[in-house]
C-alpha cells in the first residue's frame, strides 16, 4: 500500500447532534444584544460627553484665562493644577485674605452624576468629629452653569507615591505599624458618623504637608464613592440584594492569604501571630456587626512590641525629624457621634 494513501474510515462518523450545531439567535435574543450594545454606545457617549463637559467648564487660568475664584467668605487666587481625573479636577489655590495655601476641586455641573456636593455632605458630618485624619472643608461655591467646587486644606503625597521613593520600595515595620494604627483611627472615625469608605487603598492616603505640624499625620481621601449606611435616629441602612462591585478579585487574593505560608510570608514571622488575630476576628463579622476597633489596635501594639518598633521613631517620609509627631489612637471612642444619635 502506498503510505501517501488515504485511508478511509471503516465507521460513519457520528451525525451531529443538534446541540452542537450553532443555533441561530431567536428574537428575543437577538434584541438583548442589540439592547446592549444600544446601552453600551449610550455609556460610550455619556463618557465622551462628560469629557467635554469637564475640559469646557473648568477654570482656565492660562493664557490670560481666569486668576481668581470668588465666594461669599473670601477669595482664591488660583496657582496651578495638581491633577485631573474623569470626575473634575484639583488646583492649588492661596487664600486672598491670609495668603495660605489650599486646594481646590472642582466638579462640572453639567456631570450626568455630581460627586462632588456628595463629598462634601461627607466632609461636613466629619468635621463635627474633628478627627485629626480628614481635610477640613473651608470654602464651597459654584461658578453659575460651568462648575462646582469646594476648597480643603492641602495635604502631601500619598502613601503609594511616598512608597516608591523609599529604600527597597517599601516601608520600614516601624512606619508599617504607624501607619496601620493611624490608618484603623481614621477609617473607625468614618464609621462613627455612619458612612463607609469602599475605596480603599494606598492612594487614597496621604502625609502631611512637608515642613508643617502634621507632616506625620495620614489622611484619608476621596470619599466619591462612600455610602452611607447609618442616619440620624434610624438604624442601619437594609443591606442590598447585590452589589455592583466585582468582588470576586479581592476574595481571591483574600483566600489565598487564609494559607499559613502566604501569610507568613507577607507579614512576617513576628507579626504573624498577632495579625492572624485580626483576619480571624475579621471574618467573624458580619453586616449588622460593630467592629471592635480598640481589638485590632492593641493586636497591632502588641506586634509592635513583639518586634520591638521604636514609638517614636519618625516615619520614613521624614527620617531625619527627632521624633514621631503623629496623633495616637484613642481608646474607648463612642461608635456613633452624639450629633448623630
Amino acid at each position: 500500500m502506498n503510505q501517501n494513501s488515504k485511508i478511509e474510515p471503516s465507521v460513519p462518523r457520528t451525525p451531529k447532534r443538534n446541540g452542537d450545531e450553532k443555533c441561530e439567535k431567536t428574537g428575543g435574543e437577538k434584541k438583548k444584544d442589540e439592547d446592549k450594545e444600544k446601552a453600551e454606545k449610550k455609556a460610550e457617549e455619556a463618557r465622551a460627553q462628560n469629557k467635554k463637559a469637564q475640559e469646557q467648564d473648568m477654570p482656565r487660568f492660562e493664557n490670560g484665562g481666569e486668576t481668581e475664584i470668588h465666594t461669599a467668605k473670601d477669595s482664591y487666587e488660583i496657582i496651578t493644577e495638581l491633577g485631573k481625573g474623569s470626575f473634575g479636577a484639583v488646583f492649588s489655590v492661596i487664600r486672598k485674605s491670609d495668603q495660605r495655601p489650599f486646594a481646590l476641586k472642582c466638579e462640572s455641573v453639567h456631570m450626568k452624576r455630581a460627586m462632588l456636593p456628595y463629598e462634601a455632605n461627607v466632609l461636613l458630618a466629619l468635621n463635627l468629629l474633628r478627627s485629626p485624619h480628614f481635610v477640613q472643608l473651608v470654602d464651597h461655591g459654584a461658578v453659575e452653569n460651568r462648575f462646582l467646587f469646594v476648597v480643603m486644606k492641602c495635604v502631601g503625597k500619598n502613601l503609594w507615591d511616598i512608597r516608591v521613593t523609599q529604600d527597597g520600595r517599601k516601608y520600614t515595620l516601624s512606619t508599617t505599624m504607624k501607619i496601620a494604627e493611624q490608618t484603623l483611627a481614621a477609617l473607625r472615625d468614618l464609621h462613627r458618623v455612619g458612612y463607609l469608605h469602599r475605596d480603599i487603598k494606598p492612594p487614597n492616603f496621604a502625609a502631611g504637608r512637608e515642613g508643617e505640624d502634621d507632616y506625620h499625620t495620614v489622611y484619608v481621601l476621596d470619599f466619591g464613592l462612600c455610602r452611607r449606611i447609618a442616619l440620624k435616629g434610624k438604624d442601619l441602612r437594609t443591606p442590598r440584594k447585590e452589589c455592583a462591585f466585582h468582588r470576586d478579585a479581592v476574595r481571591e487574593v483574600k483566600l489565598k492569604l487564609r494559607t499559613g505560608e502566604q501569610l507568613k510570608f507577607v507579614l512576617r514571622s513576628g507579626c504573624y501571630t498577632e495579625m492572624n488575630k485580626i483576619l480571624v476576628y475579621l471574618d467573624q463579622l458580619v453586616y449588622t456587626s460593630i467592629p471592635d476597633y480598640d481589638f485590632v489596635y492593641k493586636c497591632i501594639r502588641s506586634s509592635s512590641i513583639g518586634m520591638k518598633c521604636n514609638r517614636n521613631d519618625p516615619p520614613d517620609w521624614d527620617a531625619n525629624a527627632k521624633e514621631y509627631r503623629g496623633p495616637a489612637y484613642k481608646l474607648g471612642e463612642p461608635y456613633i457621634v452624639k450629633a448623630l444619635e
